[in-house]
């Protein structure tokens, strides 16, 4: 059964349609008598008045639209200025064959270098693909299954020089959203979020995928030279590094510990880096309280995590300085042995 009409619409029909042929969108009256657009433009349809939907655009009035469009206005902003309604312009969009924006570009209000991860050629690209496998998430479509293409890193407060670090890598102007604690122990977050069709594409080529956490694969594909700078993104993701075993006549570690948590593919082939390439005795095992699809691959004895720890450090200029300042311990309790 169709919705009756609120009775300050129907008691004032004389006055809506002479402030609609003064210029007064069907948005705006609307909104005024409690109804959405589409009905106000049917209640002046039905009362045969002419919408500006039916008027005909000049010549000049569509190139007008189509530069206005182009020139990234919205819909409102178009029919204010060439006085129609949004979705008039919709329909006139549809007719002159333009290319509409995805969300993400709608959403998009900031500068950024799409292209950045086209090509993993550099040591920047390579970590923070790795922060993107480990930490990152790639939402190509919303909950209604339409597309998105929102890239997003959310970290704790104290970590936020990666995130700046990762937009002036991008030339990306695009602001960092914080959020608050919600309880006294805890940490706030800073959240990055790319609209960006191009870039969320790429990366899902390159493996990042929406609902990665338990599919995941390691990107093979990647060249040698540039895969500690990767499994260093990973680590400072999702590993993590200890001292322990504090000697009573020094002060100094005696004991330390690394490990980084992933599916069984992405551990599986860091665990080959490390037992295959580098000789040291690294193992798998399961990660407590998580899917059984998750491993952790793990180095226990001083010698072997420095080892470790050095080769995906060598020639680095980006880090997370907390995990970093532990590698700078170890190093110096090494180099007193």
């Amino acid at each position: 059964m169709a919705k009756k009409l609120p009775r300050t619409l129907l008691d004032n029909i004389p006055d809506v349609i002479q402030r609609y042929n003064n210029g007064e969108s069907c948005r705006d009256l609307g909104k005024e008598y409690g109804v959405c657009t589409a009905t106000l433009w049917n209640v002046l349809q039905r009362e045969g008045v002419e919408t500006r939907s039916n008027k005909k655009l000049t010549e000049p009035q569509k190139q007008e639209l189509i530069e206005l469009y182009q020139n990234r206005k919205n819909t409102y902003e178009i029919g204010e200025q060439l006085n129609i309604d949004a979705c008039t312009v919709q329909r006139w969009l549809d007719k002159l064959d333009i290319e509409k924006r995805t969300l993400s570009e709608a959403l998009r209000t900031y500068s950024i270098d799409e292209t950045y991860f086209d090509e993993i050629d550099t040591e920047d690209k390579a970590y923070f693909l790795g922060w993107m496998y480990s930490d990152g998430c790639n939402s190509t479509y919303d909950n209604k299954g339409k597309n998105r293409y929102n890239v997003i890193i959310q970290l704790q407060k104290r970590d936020k020089e990666i995130l700046d670090a990762f937009l002036l890598c991008m030339k990306s102007t695009a602001p960092l959203a914080y959020v608050a604690p919600r309880e006294e122990n805890e940490q706030g977050y800073y959240r990055m979020s790319i609209y960006n069709k191009h870039m969320s594409q790429t990366l899902e080529k390159h493996g990042v995928t929406a609902n990665k956490t338990f599919t995941v694969t390691y990107p093979t594909w990647l060249p040698e030279k540039l895969q500690h700078h990767f499994v260093r993104g990973v680590f400072d993701g999702d590993g993590s590094i200890s001292l322990h075993g504090k000697r009573k006549q020094d002060g100094e570690f005696g004991g330390a510990s690394v490990s980084i948590i992933g599916t069984e593919d992405l551990c599986n082939n860091i665990w080959r880096i490390m037992r295959e390439e580098l000789r040291l005795p690294a193992y798998i095992t399961d990660t407590h309280n998580t899917d059984e699809r998750i491993r952790t691959v793990r180095i226990d004895r001083i010698m072997s995590v420095y080892k470790f720890t050095e080769w995906m450090y060598e020639d680095a200029t980006i880090w997370l300085s907390r995990k970093k300042e532990k590698f700078d311990i170890l190093k110096q309790i090494i180099n007193k042995v």
